[in-house]
């Protein structure tokens, strides 16, 4: 995961080398808040392993809406360069449990897993209106998932494209709105129970590809 993040940042930092040397570049630092639609996907999944062990779950900390940061440098005729992260989510999933022991004793207890992800990106983009105070756009490229928690196997990287428009390009802050779809996937992996006529219970591993973001939409101010 480590060597990942290491290569996106060498990535931006050689286009940011490259840009240097372009006279007519203008840089732009969109930050804002994004909605991840699949985001409920993912809760759903550890509802689904707690529910099915029969425990009582509380996703209360849990949010669809995500800090975003999408810097990019900008061309004269429209083309721009960028890289950036989020929405950056998080989960933290809390169960009870109760039983009674073979001396009717009655227990109580508790146990939480969490997740959380940042995902990153290197992406081109063409602004329609490069020197107009309002401009339609259309950015694309690779997103990736750097996340972590209970039940997170694995990391795919995948394509992600979005269009927006952007205002007061010409004020010294500026703001958007954009709409999209990022494909990248997490790999999760858990323990799945079923139980026999005999009350015997059985465990088998289990896999499940999310997209974890799927359709997407930000509005930010522009520095």
């Amino acid at each position: 995961m480590k060597k990942r993040m290491a290569v996106c940042v060498q990535v931006f930092l050689i286009l940011l080398t490259f840009s240097s040397y372009a006279s007519a570049a203008d840089w732009r630092f969109p930050v804002g808040l994004s909605y991840a639609g699949n985001f409920h996907k993912v809760v759903d999944f550890h509802e689904d392993y707690w529910e099915a062990r029969g425990f009582d779950v509380d996703t209360s900390w849990q949010v669809p809406v995500g800090i975003t940061f999408q810097p990019y440098v900008e061309f004269d005729f429209g083309l721009g360069i960028g890289a950036g992260f989020g929405p950056i989510t998080y989960i933290l999933t809390e169960t009870d449990y109760y039983y009674y022991d073979d001396d009717d004793y009655y227990h109580h207890g508790d146990t939480e897993t969490d997740f959380w992800n940042i995902p990153v990106n290197l992406n081109l983009r063409y602004s329609f209106i490069p020197k107009g105070g309002i401009s339609p756009y259309i950015r694309g490229g690779i997103s990736y998932n750097i996340a972590d928690g209970d039940f997170v196997d694995k990391s795919k990287p995948g394509p992600f494209g979005a269009v927006g428009v952007e205002f007061s390009r010409k004020n010294a802050v500026g703001f958007g709105f954009e709409v999209g779809y990022d494909a990248s996937e997490i790999t999760f992996e858990a323990d799945r129970y079923t139980y026999s006529y005999y009350d015997d219970i059985y465990a088998y591993r289990y896999k499940k590809d999310i997209k974890p973001i799927g359709f997407f939409a930000s509005i930010f101010a522009i520095f």
